[in-house]
């Protein structure tokens, strides 16, 4: 392979809150043993801080991420785009901006345009335009889930042709997880204690907290011991009012716990820690790190069947509380042998080895 000169466009990657930054930061791990060089083009913020990082200035207004002004802005560093040999864009949207560079390679977390509200119609448009644009401009595009390219009419059945080239130029590589970092290890004796049901999600409304609050009440009338612990950051002050109004509501305060955000680094404790995962997405979804992560260290979980979750070895349900519940218990009754089961069909299939010779080859052609 010849030694190549990668950008990275990417509205988030420092700090390291969710699983694209952790995708992002997989790949310029693995690249970096087979290029010349890789600079990340992402959003300016407080705590990007890094050698490798080229910072797009940008302002909020009107509450909402600054995403249009990351692709205006970007281009002040045309002259430095110019010189990269590949430009690695992670997010359709991000595409505009770059599309005449004549190597872009798009990676697709999810789609974005599945959005049920109605107040999100010009979101939905404007994510369905830039993936159709990618489509048909991209010099290449890597998927993460096979749902992106249902989506868009390419007729491929969940885990079909996962890490390799679906249609010309056109890849399915799902996440995949570190199995010698997320493993079996030692565990938080205070969380031990509470028999913990994990959500390790971010608190937004896509990720199906709430959904996950309603589940847990019929879950937890059998299971009395057994607690919430939800694992995630928060950025919808709106959202989070409505949560803690739910969990008053459903009579469950003292029994969910919220632990915030926490260092990736802690979380394989995180995850042995807990007696199963649940993954209770209602939107916005790819394959799940969390869920795979989850898997890796040996603790039985299931997720709603919602976007690219189907690509998994999770147990499934459909995002009605009462089925989820249902699910839950199944589960749980049954959680060492769907651990096991789980555990290898992780270690076996969505393991770094096979995320590195897809993109190898993705970079490589």
């Amino acid at each position: 392979m010849k030694k190549l000169r990668i950008g990275h466009i990417a509205y988030t990657y420092k700090p390291l809150i969710g699983g694209a930054e952790t995708y992002l930061s997989n790949l310029l791990d693995l690249l970096s043993q087979r290029v010349s060089s890789q600079r990340v083009y992402q959003a300016k913020n407080n705590w990007a801080k890094g050698k490798e990082l080229k910072l797009v200035p940008v302002w909020k207004i009107f509450r909402r991420k600054p995403l249009y002004f990351y692709n205006i802005l970007l281009n002040l560093y045309f002259p430095s785009l110019m010189k990269e040999d590949v430009l690695i864009v992670s997010d359709p949207f991000h595409f505009w901006p770059v599309f005449w560079h004549p190597h872009t390679v798009v990676i697709s977390h999810g789609i974005r345009w599945d959005r049920p509200q109605k107040s999100e119609a010009l979101y939905r448009g404007v994510h369905l335009a830039s993936a159709k644009f990618a489509m048909k401009f991209a010099h290449k595009i890597v998927a993460n889930d096979s749902n992106f390219y249902r989506s868009l009419g390419i007729p491929l059945k969940p885990k079909e042709g996962m890490f390799s080239e679906v249609v010309k130029n056109r890849w399915f590589i799902p996440n995949c997880v570190d199995t010698k970092i997320f493993t079996k290890t030692k565990t938080f004796g205070d969380l031990v204690n509470l028999n913990p049901i994990l959500v390790p999600r971010n608190i937004v409304r896509g990720r199906g907290i709430h959904l996950a609050l309603e589940a847990f009440k019929d879950f937890n009338k059998r299971y009395k011991y057994t607690n919430l612990v939800i694992c995630g950051g928060a950025s919808d002050p709106n959202y989070i009012v409505e949560i803690y109004q739910q969990i008053h509501n459903l009579n469950l305060v003292g029994k969910v716990y919220f632990l915030g955000s926490v260092n990736w680094k802690e979380m394989p404790k995180i995850y042995s820690s807990s007696l199963m995962s649940v993954i209770p997405t209602l939107y916005e979804e790819g394959t799940s790190l969390s869920a795979l992560e989850s898997m890796s260290c040996g603790v039985a979980t299931l997720s709603t069947n919602v976007g690219g979750l189907p690509d998994l070895p999770t147990i499934k349900s459909s995002v009605d509380p009462m089925e989820l519940a249902q699910k839950m218990v199944y589960v749980f009754k049954n959680r060492d042998k769907i651990a096991k089961e789980q555990l290898s069909e992780v270690r076996k299939t969505y393991n770094l080895k096979n995320f590195k010779q897809a993109w190898f080859k993705v970079i490589g052609e």
